[in-house]
């Protein structure tokens, strides 16, 4: 799963991920993870991808089932905004992220640099 998230290929992740999913969240033990780290695994592939759309339709999907997000959705988030040249949605990310009180890491604010720097801010 973390080989294909890497390669940024979301939609084999997600294919792998989804029918998890119409089960139960509970039902991501079997591959040994918790929800949030395959959801998270989840943002991995489409922020690998540089694909915004699909990120934060993913992440309204853990939202819809209740998944416990935690500093690193934010960071996945803010990296497909990045990713995407969208500067201003990677700030908004970190920003709701830390809104929802999780602190931006030293790796994050790199994420904005990096952002800022591809749409030539």
């Amino acid at each position: 799963l973390n080989r294909l998230a890497e390669a940024g290929d979301a939609s084999a992740v997600e294919a792998l991920l989804r029918p998890l999913l119409l089960e139960r969240k509970d039902s991501f033990s079997v591959l040994g993870l918790s929800p949030t780290v395959a959801f998270n695994t989840g943002l991995k592939a489409f922020a690998n991808a540089g694909d915004l759309e699909g990120a934060e339709r993913w992440h309204q999907c853990m939202r819809d089932v209740r998944v416990r997000l935690n500093t690193k959705t934010f960071g996945k988030l803010a990296e497909a905004a990045s990713k995407a040249g969208c500067h201003l949605e990677a700030e908004r990310w970190l920003s709701r992220g830390r809104a929802d009180g999780f602190p931006s890491t030293d790796v994050q604010f790199s994420t904005l640099v990096d952002a800022s720097a591809r749409s030539g801010d």
